[in-house]
C-alpha cells in the first residue's frame, strides 16, 4: 500500500514504521470513519489474544518443520504429504525455456 506525502510525514514525525503499519493492517480492527475512509486500530484489549494466536502459529511453524506437502501443477490440489527423509534437488521451473 502506498503512502501519501502526509502519512509519511506524519510516520516520522510520530516513529510509526512500516512493520508496524504492517501488522496493524493484518491484526487491527476495522472502522469506517467520514468519507469512505477506513481505520485500522490495535488496542490494548486485543494484544494478549493476538499474543496467543501468534504463539500458536510459531509452535505449528516448529510442528512443520521437516515435512513437505506434494501439489500439482496448478496448485489447486494436495497430491500427498511426507515427512523429509533426504534432501532431493529441485528441479528447475518448467515454464522457463530449457525445461528441467
Amino acid at each position: 500500500m502506498e503512502k501519501t506525502n502526509h502519512a509519511k510525514t506524519r510516520c516520522q514525525q510520530r516513529g510509526i514504521s512500516r512493520d508496524q503499519i504492517d501488522l496493524i493492517l493484518l491484526f487491527g480492527k476495522k472502522c469506517r470513519r467520514p468519507g469512505g475512509a477506513l481505520e485500522y486500530s490495535l488496542r490494548r484489549r486485543d494484544k494478549d489474544k493476538i499474543i496467543s494466536g501468534l504463539k500458536k502459529q510459531i509452535h505449528m511453524v516448529e510442528k512443520c518443520v521437516g515435512k513437505a506437502v506434494l501439489v500439482n501443477n496448478d496448485q489447486q490440489a494436495v497430491l500427498t504429504t511426507y515427512h523429509l527423509t533426504r534432501r532431493w534437488p529441485c528441479l528447475k521451473d518448467p515454464e522457463k525455456k530449457g525445461g528441467y
